[in-house]
């Protein structure tokens, strides 16, 4: 493994924990009333925005694994739906100008919309019985709306350490 190489994959870890730390102390400090942004959701997010469908999807998948493991009652639910956020937020990404700041509020709050469905396809399937309409209108808006006006604000900061030197297009995986 070349030492550039390394760097990369010690950046993206330590991105990792700070996006799984926001989620679960930043976020629970910032929160209006019961809802909170989803700050786990932006690492796949601006994955798939500044790399692509497939490393938004492996970086999503990634994400999810973690945080099912830590948190989750439903091992596997997580990884698809986030999976699915890095993948959809990666075909945006290539549809428009990544420069574009709106964008990542867009993928942001379609992919909490994603994620938040997907999720509850899924519970649903292994029997737990929870309120679509409840959860979309007392959980997922508030949220999805909250995450999507934080994104452009830490996108700016994600996007130059994309374009830093040691992430360069030309140095992929």
């Amino acid at each position: 493994m070349t030492q550039k190489r390394a760097v990369k994959l010690a950046i993206l870890a330590i991105l990792l924990v700070i996006f799984l730390a926001a989620n679960d102390s930043i976020a629970d400090l910032i929160r209006i009333g019961r809802f909170a942004p989803d700050f786990l959701l932006l690492f796949p997010v601006f994955a798939g925005l500044l790399r692509g469908r497939f490393a938004g999807c492996g970086v999503g998948a990634l994400v999810g694994l973690c945080h099912d493991l830590l948190i989750g009652r439903y091992i596997g639910a997580g990884v698809l739906a986030m999976g699915l956020v890095g993948l959809f937020s990666g075909w945006i990404g290539n549809k428009f100008f990544r420069e574009n700041y709106l964008l990542p509020m867009v993928a942001a709050a379609v992919g909490k919309l994603t994620a938040d469905l997907s999720y509850w396809v899924l519970i649903s399937i292994f029997g737990a019985k929870i309120s679509l309409k409840g959860t979309l209108l007392f959980y997922t808006l508030p949220s999805m709306l909250y995450t999507a006006i934080l994104a452009p604000f830490l996108y700016v900061l994600v996007y130059k350490l994309a374009d830093s030197r040691w992430f360069r297009e030309e140095d992929r995986f």
